[in-house]
């Protein structure tokens, strides 16, 4: 379901991007997205 974790990221990413207000923090989440398969572990701290 790729979908989904897409639709989770995408409502997390914009949470965190929202609290943080860090438009780098975002930048590099997206990297981790693309280069690790646990990125939920990098982003929901920040959540």
């Amino acid at each position: 379901s790729l979908s989904s974790n897409e639709v989770q990221y995408c409502s997390v990413s914009r949470t965190g991007f929202r609290n943080q207000g860090s438009y780098p923090f975002l930048l590099t989440a997206l990297y981790n997205l693309m280069f690790l398969e646990d990125w939920h572990v990098f982003i929901l701290p920040f959540d």
